[in-house]
């Protein structure tokens, strides 16, 4: 596989133009040099982290808009999935319960870890937390398959819109049984 290719075949669809960086150049070097004129990304280009005056976020307010997201949507998009083969899963029918267990363990633990204002470097971490629990009702990163389906059939949704699965599918699909009530 060469460095650009795609883990999973894609076909954009009509009026669609995918174009690769040059190989050695960076997304922040070509916004930088006028290349490209946005870019998408889960953490904001060096650039924009050190206050590089050429460029900006979309938004003046991102976590307002992010607030307005989820109010319009009411769920947080989901931002990790686990996925086990189906042939596992149906070798060890247990396991996914056992693997959503211990995940709610684990988020519990790190919760408790929470309770101690020395958890953050953040100067109001513990007053952040509280805040975001509330605003969320609870916790915005929910695991199971009841509790993210609307994100899920939005995730479907985009998806077969970009061209990447030829036919939307149901949630329950993608679980085993087990999870169905999850």
């Amino acid at each position: 596989m060469s460095a650009h290719a795609e883990a999973v075949p894609y076909e954009p669809g009509a009026g669609i133009r995918v174009e690769r960086p040059p190989a050695g150049v960076g997304l922040d070097e070509m916004l930088l040099s006028g290349q490209i004129q946005a870019v998408a990304l889960p953490h904001p280009p060096k650039s924009i982290s050190d206050g590089d005056p050429r460029l900006r976020r979309l938004f003046a307010d991102p976590r307002q808009e992010e607030r307005d997201y989820y109010t319009r949507n009411g769920w947080w998009p989901i931002i990790h999935l686990l996925v086990v083969q189906e042939q596992v899963n149906q070798a060890h029918p247990w396991l996914a319960a056992a693997l959503l267990q211990a995940f709610e363990r684990a988020k519990e633990a790190v919760f408790r870890l929470y309770d101690d204002p020395n958890w953050s470097r953040l100067a109001w971490g513990r007053q952040y937390l509280e805040d975001e629990l509330a605003e969320f009702g609870g916790d915005p990163w929910r695991n199971g398959l009841a509790s993210n389906r609307p994100n899920i059939e939005r995730f479907i949704g985009y998806t077969h819109e970009q061209g990447l699965i030829s036919q939307p599918m149901s949630p329950e699909s993608l679980f085993p049984e087990t999870m169905h009530g999850t």
